[in-house]
């Protein structure tokens, strides 16, 4: 055992074979410690020491000199100290600190504890069990950047406070990133791997792997692999490539291998990379980033606002999103669905949108750039040096050395030097960024959007100055709308009408001169704003001072909204809201509701669309929503205006002005407590209140309780006048009239009318011959210029005249007697089957009822599965939907099977074996000239779905022309030389006759199938070259029906017999 001390020189110490304790002093020392457990200290100098066999202990010193540690064989124990050491454990269960400095570290073989304490570092743990830490103490804290594998066997690595690369190596290795963004490869064996915090990359490498990412933003890298990997971020499974399963945890991004990949998405916001091979990518739900790379791609952006990036492409690239194809840049043909972002590449490219709301980014080159329709943006956030956009002129100057040609641009997003952006026409938004940009609105409402700004910001349309927030000054021009930071901003308008969402924070807004808004509707919590008392809590912890401001959009939560003594106008939004106009001619607007609102300002409730109740009080005017609405209106003069849907208007007292905007819509006099006169070819009513409306685009009116005068306009009105003495006139236009209880007088006008008796009490008595009715109520009407009756839910008696009527029986059993004249019986609104026979002069009408007809020739049948039968007239039968069987029977009859049924079961048709088609309808004419009608004017209802029969095609809709025979499901032919049968747009198909069979068909042939040689049914002046093969089959002597259309030609239709 020896003790050795060295001097101020380079010395060379040499122990013995025994225990020896060694220190080197200042100078460059070489410490040899041979045999036994040493003790090696280097002290000053960059020392080499070498522990040799045994257990030994190794100290570098503590000065920043650079030394060498030696463990050799035996668990020994190693401590660099200060400076950049290299330490090597040898042989052994070593436990080494690296110290200070950036040191490189190796395990050797055995079982070691290596931790690196500072600096950067590089850890091999070599054979063994090893466990490495990239900072003493926790692998959260200290370190510099390190490199830490753990060789073989299985290890434990744990990163540190930076960005560190772990490799796990061979075996089952456990990896922890540590804070900060770090590298994860797990190498062979089933490893579990932990990103920890930051946003990490981990590689998994063969066997069954778990990997999570933990927080942060993570990416799960397969390009290493060697086969194609299917890899799911909802299931949280990977197939890895290598023939094992990997578990997924925390994970939101994927880079595939270079094969064909399946990479699934999850509803966080992912990046999937497919990089070679034909990848089929789906983003699932969240805004997902998908770049298929090289190979022809399948890029499904699913649920959410997905971008499709080709940054990496090596030549530009034409993306075209509404025909869902993209030429790659890669040699490469993708296919993309749901795709609303395209980023391009650094080349020329061609990039088009569809009918949603894009945004581009084309990067580098000379780009062209078609938003289409939507509202679409271009952004330049990511150029290198100021850009000039021009959306009049549709060019651009990108800052990347590129010029881009835009059209159909509405948004622009700056980059962050001093722009140039100038708007069109439209409603422009600009995005300036950093720098002292100019910004042009042009014509249209355009608005400046600083909601990325990182301070709060000054922005004054009157003076069209702005500071941004992030250290630049904008020049405004022509801007109506201001979009302000999270922070505390000051907005101010100026003359024209204004609107401002203020965000986050404490902000001053000032409307100036004319109808300015405030905006909460992307607030987070309710809002309470007063504009009487000029302020409002924002819904997101701040309160803003408000003057100027006539309209206010709320939240979607629980608002309180208060006027001021102006004419203000308030959207609610969803939440269960409380309005309150205060004094003025104040306006409550439902136009964004998502279902009918029910508004009454008598009552001072309104359900609001959205599911929930509005509070309302001090307010006069309504805007309805796009759907079925109910606007009443209180005492004082009010606007009811119902937009879009079948609307119901009741103004009120007052002289009210009831707009029912597009639909069919009703001005409700039902509460008036006298006598009311509706004329809506004046478009005035007085109201039965004292006060006059004015009615614009109203076509129906409901009268009161007392003796109305009802006037209808050119279109086709609903009049009805309610209880009393009622006259109503139709004018011109097909009318309904419905008059109520006593005595009302029907004036049908032009057109074609029909008196109503559905809301009767009692079965009616209705005879257009002698133009009177008993009305159910005990009253009797005389009836003008009527050819249509719909009767009552009980035992109706309708009688015709000698012109051509329709009649709806509804329940009950009825008595219907068409007269002279061609005659309609309607049961299109029955809620079942109906099964009617003109022969036997009965029908069950779908309504429990059972119905005697005289004098009829014509039948619409139900939606549902309908029967009708003709006797020995002309008749016309409509089968409308369902599986109808029309049987036309003598007469020139023309028979409608048209509509959309559905069947449960399916139907076995020859070859087409068995399947289900939307409708299925028989349709028999008879031994007479029938006209067979298998289309309206704009639809072909029997429609196949593409393709031919032996590819297993099926049908849209299915015919039989043919007589049903005695055995179910078989049918006789049924062809005459003087048949037609017609189909789409009125076209007119002839049946000839070949011998004595009566053939229809086509060229073209289909397997299992005869093959014809002769075209015989074409349309009327169609030549053979225009003639296309469709579906089409054989039952034994049946006739089975398909059709298509096809392009730059005509229909045809094919029989066989």
């Amino acid at each position: 055992m020896a003790l050795l001390r060295g001097t101020n020189g380079a010395d060379r110490l040499e122990g013995t074979a025994l225990a020896d304790q060694i220190y080197g002093s200042n100078g460059n020392d070489t410490l040899l410690g041979l045999a036994g457990d040493d003790f090696l200290q280097g002290d000053q100098g960059n020392d080499l020491l070498d522990g040799g066999d045994g257990n030994d202990r190794l100290f570098g010193g503590l000065d920043t000199a650079n030394d060498t540690l030696l463990g050799g064989a035996g668990s020994d124990y190693l401590d660099g100290g200060g400076g950049n050491d290299s330490l090597d454990g040898g042989d052994g269960d070593d436990n080494i600190q690296g110290g200070q400095g950036n040191d490189t570290i190796l395990g050797g073989a055995g079982n070691d504890t290596i931790s690196a304490v500072s600096g950067s570092d590089f850890i091999d743990g070599g054979d063994g069990n090893d466990f490495i830490q990239g900072a003493s103490g926790s692998s959260l804290t200290g370190g510099g950047v390190d490199t830490l594998r753990g060789g073989a066997g299985d290890d434990t690595i744990l990163g540190n406070g930076q960005s560190d690369q772990l490799y796990g190596d061979d075996d089952d290795d456990n990896l922890d990133g540590g804070g900060d963004d770090d590298y994860l490869d797990g190498g062979s064996g089933d490893d579990s791997l932990d990103g920890n915090i930051g946003n990490d990359t981990l590689i998994g490498g063969a066997g069954n792997d778990t990997l999570n990412g933990n927080s942060g933003t993570d990416i799960v890298d397969y390009l290493s692999s060697t086969a194609a990997v299917n890899v799911n971020l909802a299931t949280g499974t990977a197939s890895d490539g290598f023939g094992t399963t990997d578990t997924l945890i925390n994970v939101e991004n994927i880079a595939g291998s270079n094969f064909n990949d399946t990479l699934t998405g999850n509803t966080a916001n992912n990046l999937l990379r497919g990089n070679a091979g034909n990848d089929s990518i789906n983003g699932g739900a969240g805004n997902d980033t998908l770049a298929g790379g090289a190979g022809n791609d399948t890029l499904n952006g699913s649920d959410g606002f997905d971008r499709a990036d080709y940054s990496s492409s090596t030549a530009g690239v034409t993306v075209n999103l509404a025909t869902g194809t993209a030429s790659d840049g890669l040699a490469g043909t993708d296919t993309l669905s749901s795709i609303e972002e395209v980023l391009g590449s650094a080349f020329n490219d061609i990039l088009t949108g569809n009918t949603a709301n894009n945004f581009f980014i084309g990067g580098a080159g000379n780009d062209t750039i078609n938003g289409a329709a939507g509202t679409d943006r271009v952004s330049y956030s990511s150029s290198t040096a100021a850009v000039v956009v021009n959306l009049t002129t549709g060019t651009a100057s990108d800052g990347l050395g590129g010029t881009d040609t835009l059209s159909n641009i509405e948004d622009v997003a700056g980059s962050s030097f001093n722009d140039t952006l100038t708007g069109n026409g439209g409603n422009n938004t600009f995005i300036g960024g950093a720098g002292n940009d100019t910004i042009n609105g042009g014509a249209g409402t355009d608005r400046v959007d600083y909601s990325s700004s990182t301070a709060g910001v000054t922005v004054n349309l009157t003076t069209g100055t702005a500071s941004d927030g992030l250290g630049g000054t904008d020049t405004l021009i022509n801007i109506e709308d201001i979009i302000g930071s999270t922070l505390n901003d000051d907005l101010t308008g100026d003359g024209g009408n204004n609107l401002f969402v203020g965000g986050p924070g404490n902000d001053t807004i000032n409307g100036g001169d004319g109808t300015d808004r405030v905006d909460y509707s992307s607030s987070t919590a309710g809002v309470t704003v007063n504009l009487a008392a000029g302020t409002a809590s924002d819904g997101f912890g701040g309160t803003d001072t408000l003057s100027n401001i006539e309209e206010v959009f709320g939240s979607s939560f629980n608002d309180s909204l208060t006027g001021n003594t102006g004419n203000n106008l308030f959207v609610g939004g969803v939440g269960n809201d409380t309005v309150n106009g205060g004094d003025g001619t104040d306006q409550i607007d439902y136009s964004s509701s998502i279902a009918v609102v029910t508004v009454n300002l008598t009552t001072g409730t309104a359900s609001d669309g959205f599911g929930n109740t509005d509070t309302l009080s001090n307010l006069e005017n309504i805007v309805g929503s796009n759907f079925n609405d109910s606007l009443t209106g209180n005492a004082a003069t009010n606007s009811l205006n119902g937009g879009a849907g079948n609307d119901t208007l009741q103004g009120g007292a007052g002289n009210d002005t009831l707009n029912g905007g597009t639909g069919s819509d009703r001005a409700d006099y039902a509460s008036s407590t006298s006598a009311v006169n509706v004329d809506l070819t004046a478009g005035t009513a007085s109201d039965g209140l004292g006060g006059t409306d004015t009615l614009i685009d109203i076509e129906e009116a409901s009268g009161s309780s007392f003796n109305d005068t009802l006037v209808g306009n050119t279109g086709n009105n609903f009049l009805s006048g309610g209880s009393g003495d009622d006259s109503l006139n139709g004018g011109a236009g097909n009318d309904t009239l419905q008059g109520g209880a006593s005595n009302d007088t029907f004036n049908g006008g032009d057109g074609i009318d029909r008196a109503d008796y559905s809301s009767s009490l009692a079965g009616v008595t209705v005879s257009l011959g002698t133009s009177t009715a008993n009305d159910g109520f005990g009253g009797t009407d005389t009836l003008i210029s009527i050819e249509e009756a719909a009767g009552s839910s009980f035992d109706d008696n309708l009688i015709g005249n000698d012109g051509n009527n329709l009649f709806i029986g509804g329940g009950g059993n009825d008595t219907i007697d068409g007269g002279l004249g061609i005659d309609q019986a309607d049961y299109s609104s029955s809620t079942a089957g109906v099964v009617v026979n003109l022969g036997t002069g009965t029908a069950s009408d779908g309504l429990s009822g059972t119905d005697t007809l005289s004098n009829i020739e014509n039948v619409a049948g139900s939606t549902f599965v309908d029967r009708l039968i003709g006797g020995t007239d002309n008749n016309l039968f409509i089968g409308n939907g369902g599986n109808d069987v029309l049987i036309g029977g003598a007469g020139n009859d023309v028979l409608v099977g048209v509509g959309t049924g559905s069947r449960s079961a399916s139907i076995s048709i020859g070859s087409f074996g068995n399947r289900g088609f939307q409708e299925f309808d028989v349709l028999a004419g008879g031994a007479d000239n029938d006209r067979f009608i298998l289309g309206g004017s704009n639809e072909f209802y029997y429609l196949g779905s593409g393709g031919n029969v032996s590819n297993g095609s099926a049908f849209g809709d299915f015919a039989i022309i043919g007589q049903e025979g005695a055995t179910a499901g078989v049918y006789a032919k049924d062809f005459n030389a003087g048949d037609v049968i017609q189909v789409q747009k009125g076209l007119v198909y002839r049946v000839q006759q070949t011998g004595q069979d009566t053939y229809i068909y086509g060229t073209s042939t289909v397997s299992t199938s005869p093959t014809f040689l002769d075209l015989i049914a074409v349309a009327v002046g169609t030549s053979l070259s225009e003639v296309a093969g469709s579906l089409r089959d054989q039952n034994g002597a049946n006739l089975a029906f398909a059709g298509q259309a096809t392009s730059g030609g005509v229909p045809v239709i094919q029989w066989f017999s």
